[in-house]
């Protein structure tokens, strides 16, 4: 059978509602939030407990948060009921929520505005398991690679263009009433695409819901490490997110510090990732064919740690601008090409090594306990970002600075991806 590029599922009924419904969630949950931070940084400082530095950390932990509470219980949910029945109650869920938020909005409510983002964290952690266990039962062996690239990719441009949008529409005059309308808008959109999304007709009513989280994490663990994929796979992830989460959460630090650039520039950066990883995604699918293999990831693995590196050389070797500059000047400050190729190819390369990972992810479990697979990736790639930040104050507060966290980054990853290779020269796949 001829091989067919990953786009032909965007017209096909059993991937495309549920493709769009992931894609504007994603986008709603960054609308939410960067309107949130701006509006805590710029609109509501004078009335907020804390500093706005301090509240926005605090904002990102408790998003972060309900993964860790809730994804075993999300996962035990996903594999036991009708997957597409439970995105629908998600997608009212979201609904609720964004009203809420835009009542924060309005009433500037700083405590109501964290209720708001704890609930989005919450329907997030519940929708992740289903996010990747639903394509094995929508999708033939031969374009579960594509599909995967389609989401990864998708998400990230949702990610990016919700980043955007938030920051814009919470500047303007009416910005309340915008984030408002754009947000509630979004949610409606979601709930009809869920009307009329086919049913997998998948279910496993015997599951047992359990609410003790670190037993059931503790299940889970001897679970996945009983299958080398499983394990693998999640390790892998947890990796990518490390260095992803941290390269993209030290940016503006990056910017400000050493460059002497203002937030376009971040934006330029941001771009840069997002559509990066969405062509690594897109990419990796047509190169191998839809086929799964470990070539991608390894290899990805080297490339992300050696543009790395060369991201953290010529940086050493900058020095800031006189003044401070935005996207007009980016393009004549000194190393802007190189720096911007060097991020760009480690964005790619970062959607060749997820694209895979999740396939493999997806693979390696069975039809009864994928959910809560996914559910234990997400638990691991949560606990690996919290452990990377912790590292990152650590290295910060011992005197060095977020260019050397950047190298320490790329050698990290060289190591990594020798001992993947290692392994994965034992594995046929």
């Amino acid at each position: 059978m001829a091989f067919k590029p990953s786009h032909h599922l965007l017209s096909k009924k059993r991937f495309a509602p549920f493709f769009w419904i992931q894609f504007l969630g994603a986008f709603n949950d960054n609308t939410y939030k960067n309107a949130l931070l701006l509006f805590f940084t710029y609109q509501l400082a004078a009335l907020l407990p804390f500093s706005p530095e301090l509240m926005v950390t605090i904002a990102s932990g408790l998003f972060i948060l309900p993964f860790f509470l809730f994804s075993t219980i999300a996962g035990q949910l996903a594999d036991k009921l009708e997957k597409t029945q439970l995105i629908r109650v998600l997608k009212v869920t979201e609904l609720v929520v964004m009203i809420l938020g835009f009542v924060g909005f309005y009433i500037k409510s700083a405590m109501l505005l964290m209720v708001v983002l704890v609930l989005m964290g919450v329907q997030s952690a519940f929708f992740g398991p289903i996010k990747y266990s639903i394509l094995p039962l929508v999708l033939k062996p031969t374009e579960l690679l594509g599909g995967n690239a389609l989401v990864s990719g998708g998400t990230f441009l949702a990610i990016l263009l919700g980043t955007i949008v938030g920051g814009l529409g919470i500047a303007l005059d009416h910005g309340i009433w915008v984030i408002g309308l754009i947000t509630v808008g979004v949610s409606l959109l979601g709930i009809g695409l869920s009307a009329i999304m086919p049913l997998t007709n998948h279910s496993m009513s015997s599951i047992k819901v359990s609410l003790n989280v670190p037993k059931d994490i503790y299940h889970l663990l001897k679970q996945g490490a009983r299958s080398r994929g499983i394990i693998l796979s999640i390790l892998g992830l947890c990796w990518f997110w490390i260095a992803g989460a941290t390269f993209l959460a030290q940016l503006p630090i990056y910017a400000a510090n050493i460059m002497n650039a203002n937030e376009e520039v971040v934006t330029i950066f941001l771009t840069l990732f997002s559509v990066g990883i969405a062509v690594g995604s897109i990419a990796c699918n047509r190169l191998f064919e839809g086929r799964l293999s470990g070539r991608p990831i390894w290899c990805s693995m080297v490339a992300i740690a050696i543009f790395m590196i060369d991201f953290s050389w010529v940086s050493y070797s900058l020095t800031p601008n006189p003044s401070v500059f935005g996207f007009n000047q980016f393009w004549n400050y000194e190393g802007a090409f190189r720096l911007s190729m060097d991020l760009f190819v480690v964005a790619i390369s970062g959607g060749f090594l997820t694209v895979p990972l999740l396939t493999w992810l997806q693979t390696s479990a069975t039809d009864e306990n994928r959910s809560r697979m996914v559910a234990l990736n997400n638990i691991s790639n949560s606990f690996a970002m919290v452990m990377a930040s912790l590292w990152v104050v650590l290295m910060y507060s011992m005197g060095f600075s977020v260019i050397d966290v950047f190298a320490v980054l790329g050698c990290l990853g060289i190591v990594i991806a020798g001992v993947y290779y290692w392994v994965l020269r034992t594995i046929s796949f």
